[in-house]
């Protein structure tokens, strides 16, 4: 119905008028559209980002066989 209304209001208008409704149509559905967005659904929560949680304890455990507290001469029965 709405698209027949247009169609026939549109027949006595030049082609620049119709591209000036066209355009007031067109900001008109993008304010709509802006307003629809920013409402946001009732109880829905957004999840969490995930995220990596690194915890020095378990960082630590990587460079164990690096430090300096281990037997010193492990290799001396090697000759």
């Amino acid at each position: 119905m709405l698209n027949k209304l247009i169609q026939t209001v549109a027949e006595k208008l030049d082609a620049s008028e119709v591209r000036t409704m066209s355009n007031y149509l067109k900001t008109l559905a993008d304010a709509k559209k802006a307003a629809d967005k920013a409402k946001p659904a009732p109880g829905q929560k957004k999840a969490p980002k995930a995220t990596l949680k690194v915890n020095k304890a378990s960082n630590k455990q990587i460079y164990d066989d690096y430090d300096g507290r281990d037997d010193f001469d492990d290799y001396e029965d090697f000759m």
